[in-house]
């Protein structure tokens, strides 16, 4: 249980920092993180199903936030990268066609 509420501290974590915090560190750990999640609720009925899938909804809820902010983070990246490449042949268009080293 105590993974469930380490799960649990890390999501109310990254939703307050507004999906900056990492829920998982890796992807062996959400894979290993499922399958406990999976033998878990194997062995869960009733209420206590209930109660941990409602605890793990919130924990998408905060794994989708997380996804969203990665998601703009590499757009803007993209975006910058886009803007150096056309500057980059921009300059290079400035100073004729010679490659960079014979000029």
């Amino acid at each position: 249980m105590e993974m469930f509420e380490k799960l649990a501290a890390k999501a109310q974590a990254s939703r307050e920092s507004g999906g900056g915090a990492p829920v998982v560190e890796t992807v062996e750990d959400a894979i290993a993180l499922a399958r406990a999640v999976a033998h878990r609720l194997d062995g869960l009925t009733g209420d206590a199903r209930l109660l941990m899938l409602s605890n793990l909804d919130d924990v998408r809820r905060a794994l989708d936030g997380r996804m969203a902010r990665v998601a703009s983070e590499m757009e803007a990246q993209r975006a910058q990268l886009t803007a150096m490449n056309r500057s980059l042949r921009a300059i290079d268009g400035y100073g004729g066609r010679a490659p960079r080293g014979e000029r």
